[in-house]
């Protein structure tokens, strides 16, 4: 007998063996330097600048720096931000980081208050998202960004904390397994539910002559 599965309980077990994975791009203004994106630091050359990134549909955390030259006591003088961790939800519509450049210290003093950015997506709607300054200590160019951020998520007190894959008690694994079990059984219920009559007739000696 031909084995035969239906489309939608085919799907469902791809995305179960395989998982579905999105990506986006976040487009950064020229002042904003990227460091680390979602736990892993972002690598560039030293006089190379990074204007985008490609983001995963769904939560993303982005550690980034401000550089800009301001006019300061009739003389230009090069700021540069202590870190900035921002949290921010992406969906397939690409984004825009930006913020509205200074015109004197004033202005950067009001900014490290408000953190206020523009975020947005192609249709200019304006995406939600938290920022909070991440100071790190050490000669600029030294610091560990990567690590400076895996112990923010940690401490777990800050507004743009994201949850980060981590090692986990023995223990703690079967619970881990169960609940990936769960959800797998989920996915398949749901397409199984969908399909006529024939359909499940049909799965299911697929299913059997294929038990484990």
């Amino acid at each position: 007998m031909k084995k035969w599965v239906s489309p939608i309980v085919g799907f469902a077990i791809s995305a179960v063996a395989f998982g579905v994975s999105a990506e986006t791009t976040i487009e950064l203004s020229r002042e904003i330097s990227p460091l680390v994106l979602n736990g892993n630091q972002v690598e560039k050359g030293f006089f190379e600048r990074i204007g985008h990134l490609e983001v995963k549909e769904g939560q993303n955390q982005l550690l980034v720096q401000l550089g800009q030259i301001v006019p300061q006591d009739g003389r230009r003088s090069k700021y540069n931000s202590d870190p900035i961790v921002i949290r921010f939800d992406a969906q397939e519509s690409p984004l825009t980081l930006s913020y509205t450049p200074f015109r004197d210290m004033a202005e950067v003093r009001a900014f490290t208050q408000s953190l206020d950015f523009e975020l947005i997506d192609e249709d200019g709607k304006a995406i939600h998202y938290q920022a909070e300054l991440l100071p790190i200590g050490g000669l600029q160019g030294f610091q560990d960004y990567e690590k400076a951020v895996a112990q923010y998520n940690q401490k777990g007190q800050g507004t743009a904390v994201m949850a980060v894959a981590q090692s986990v008690p023995e223990q703690a694994i079967d619970k881990v397994s169960t609940s990936t079990s769960s959800n797998r059984i989920a996915i398949l219920q749901t397409g199984f539910s969908e399909l006529s009559a024939e359909e499940q007739q049909q799965f299911m000696q697929w299913a059997i002559s294929n038990l484990k």
